[in-house]
């Protein structure tokens, strides 16, 4: 006979089993109908050309590729002069993207004026953004500690110093490239200055090896792009966990469309790893 100790554990046996069975059981859910937006992706660059990507937004199950949108009229806006970029799809840059709309013209540094983007498409769709360069905070200096092991296994980490304006809301992204810019930044972190009190002080892990060439670059980035970053990285999280409540990604671009148009304004610095 069963005691009353082993009959409660008998009930919630089956009492799990049938949960277990109502696990199994299909739930429909339905979604509701996509509509297609331009995506764009803009970065601005002193001494560079005007270069963009332009694609369009899919649905959840359509993919993880996003199609290409060509003969758009693309134009950029500055201190009174309209320049057309012209589709032409380009190679990586030291932003680690690609480019399908391009033109000759280079960007001019300035912090006084706006740059202004407006796009069309076959469709009609119209995206408009408006950016500017940010004043570049300069690194004051880049040091590094290597671990107590011994021999090639033996690594260090970086603190990478700047002074932080007082009294200012800033925001900065950091990127290490090992050997050349165009590799991929090992790490790649941004932040907002709510710890610094005129002091700014960045640690890395332990990354690099002795001997190592580093290329540090620190950008002083924008408000819109450090929310694009921010809601980004926090959209891609949700989606790979079921259990996490969706997230939308914040944009400066208006209209029938998302995405982001900046300027970068940065200070690097290149070093060797020393013992």
């Amino acid at each position: 006979m069963f005691s009353t100790n082993k009959f409660i554990l008998f009930c919630l046996f089956v009492l799990f089993l049938g949960a277990c069975g109502d696990f199994q059981k299909a739930v429909i859910v339905p979604l509701p109908a996509h509509t297609p937006q331009l995506v764009t992706e803009c970065y601005l660059e002193n001494g560079k050309p005007y270069r963009l990507l332009l694609t369009e937004s899919t649905g959840y199950f359509s993919g993880v590729s996003l199609p290409n949108v060509a003969n758009a009229t693309v134009c950029i806006k500055y201190k009174g002069g309209i320049d057309t970029l012209r589709y032409k799809p380009a190679a990586l840059d030291s932003m680690q993207k690609v480019f399908n709309y391009q033109s000759s013209k280079n960007v001019v540094f300035d912090t006084n004026n706006d740059y202004e983007l407006y796009i069309k498409d076959q469709k009609g769709r119209e995206v408009t953004a408006k950016t500017r360069f940010m004043e570049p905070i300069t690194i004051d200096s880049v040091s590094w500690k290597f671990d107590k092991k011994e021999g090639k296994e033996s690594r260090a980490y970086l603190l990478i110093r700047f002074k932080d304006q007082p009294n200012v809301e800033n925001f900065y992204r950091i990127l290490v490239q090992k050997s050349n810019t165009n590799a991929r930044p090992r790490p790649d972190f941004f932040f907002t200055d709510r710890l610094f009190g005129g002091e700014g002080g960045v640690l890395t892990g332990y990354n690099f090896e002795d001997k190592d060439t580093l290329f540090v670059s620190l950008y002083h980035i924008s408000k819109d792009f450090y929310q694009f970053l921010d809601t980004s990285r926090d959209a891609a999280r949700a989606n790979a966990n079921p259990f996490a409540l969706p997230s939308g990604v914040l944009t400066n671009i208006k209209g029938e469309g998302t995405g982001i148009f900046t300027a970068l304004s940065f200070d690097r610095k290149r070093i060797i790893i020393k013992k």
